[in-house]
């Protein structure tokens, strides 16, 4: 029982930012969910507020995973723990019990809206076992080895059941289909929840990988796909998805899109047994194209969710000032976001004309209008790091996502498919917002106390 309470007590809170996002998307998910429920059955927009519903849902289940898992692996790491077996042990009961609760309490928004119960539960499952593991959360120093292939497919797994249609076929699978599914995901969650040893494993012996260690036929295509343009500011930050290489970016624009695209048509082969027609893939494309896009934008963000070696930048670089290199940092941000925007909206654009059967100077037009509001929508989490009291990790995911998932997601199919005069404004008013943000950003960064976030 104590070891239940810490959940509802201020230590889940700490170091913990999914929880805040998922305060956020619960307030969106049941308000909306009750509404329905109440409302007409015959509404305007009954169909888009059910997808919302049911994406802010999924989202809802991330956080919520997600900070559980947190809070579970920082208290099984303490040493403290170690030493006293029933401690662990407790920890080990209480977060069953723990998430025996949330599936309850989480699987109210579907049933209200007419779900059925067991692949409702199913789905609750898949996500607990996208985001549990000791390798997902807590200091990459006390981490398990990461397991790429399983990265992956948590990744993947998150933008395909944000996808209505793929919803819409686990909602709607037979009862021995839901009934794997859940199992599957409680087994897998299960195992990855056991608790070995908070100790190291050995390193391994570390093995420099240099050009000469790709075969000479592959070394021109490597350096094609590294190229990075050469006016770009340098500052030594971690590049995990590879932001900085243009080549890099239109290739996961590019097969982003067919790959989802393959999976929803493997999914309908599996559920219908038939694969989607040549009309009806078309027309999926552009939807397709702009969950693509989710990745690119989410990857643009994440040089302001590690900010360790802030500090160290300011005092060992020549940069000068916190404020001259918080601007150096914006420069490179923007750069690189003009450079993913421009292959977005070009992409955009060019499968929109194919699926839609639009003009194409029409659809190249909006689509590089949506590449610039990408521009914009990057750099929505700058919002946070005015305040000291809002630039903290959880305030910086909320922003990402929301900006992102929310904002992107629905503004490029408002500026492509949409006729409404004012779309226009949503580039500009982009275009002005980041004008604003690295004009004021700098120093109201500087002013604030560094480091901002203790080193791990």
């Amino acid at each position: 029982m104590r070891a239940m309470r810490l959940y509802a007590s201020p230590i889940f809170l700490r170091e913990n930012p999914m929880v805040l996002l998922g305060l956020l998307y619960a307030v969106i998910c049941y308000g909306i969910a009750v509404w329905l429920r109440l409302a007409p059955p015959h509404v305007d927009g009954l169909p888009m507020l059910v997808n919302l519903v049911m994406s802010a849902w999924w989202v809802l289940l991330l956080s919520a995973f997600s900070s559980v898992n947190t809070h579970y692996w920082r208290q099984i790491r303490s040493p403290v723990t170690f030493m006293l077996p029933r401690l662990q042990h407790g920890e080990y009961c209480a977060v069953h019990a723990i998430i025996a609760i949330a599936f309850t309490v989480l699987c109210a928004p579907p049933l209200l809206m007419g779900a059925p119960l067991l692949n409702t539960l199913s789905v609750e499952a898949l996500a607990l076992a996208l985001w549990s593991g000791a390798d997902q959360t807590g200091p990459k120093s006390m981490r398990r080895a990461t397991r790429i292939m399983r990265r992956i497919v948590s990744r993947i797994g998150f933008i395909l059941l944000l996808v209505p249609k793929i919803q819409l076929l686990v909602f709607t699978a037979p009862w021995p289909v839901a009934l794997g599914l859940l199992l599957a995901g409680l087994g897998i969650a299960l195992y990855e929840y056991r608790f070995r040893d908070y100790r190291l494993d050995p390193l391994p012996e570390t093995v420099l990988v240099g050009r000469d260690h790709f075969p000479r036929l592959l070394q021109p295509v490597i350096s094609c796909l590294m190229w990075r343009p050469s006016f770009l500011p340098h500052i030594p930050l971690q590049d995990q998805f590879l932001t900085t290489r243009p080549v890099i970016v239109a290739l996961v624009q590019i097969g982003g899109t067919l790959i989802f695209a393959a999976l929803s048509a493997i999914m309908l082969l599996v559920m219908d047994g038939h694969l989607p027609t040549i009309d009806a893939f078309r027309h999926s494309l552009p939807g397709y194209a702009r969950q693509a896009t989710l990745l690119v934008a989410l990857g643009l963000c994440q040089k302001f969710q590690k900010r360790t070696d802030w500090p160290f930048l300011v005092a060992l670089c020549p940069f000068g000032d916190k404020a001259a290199f918080t601007r150096k940092l914006l420069q490179l941000h923007l750069m690189t976001a003009v450079f993913a925007g421009g292959v977005s909206g070009l992409w955009l654009g060019l499968v929109s004309w194919y699926g839609k059967n639009l003009p194409l100077f029409h659809c190249l037009t909006w689509g590089l209008a949506a590449g610039i509001f990408l521009v914009g929508t990057v750099c929505v989490p700058c919002f946070g790091l005015l305040s000291a009291r809002l630039n903290r990790p959880a305030v910086n995911m909320v922003l990402t996502i929301s900006g992102v998932v929310i904002v992107l997601q629905a503004c490029t199919a408002l500026m492509i498919e949409s006729a409404f005069w004012w779309r226009g404004l949503l580039p500009l008013g982009a275009i002005v917002v980041v004008a604003l943000l690295y004009i004021i950003t700098p120093h109201a960064l500087a002013r604030q106390d560094w480091p901002l976030e203790p080193p791990r």
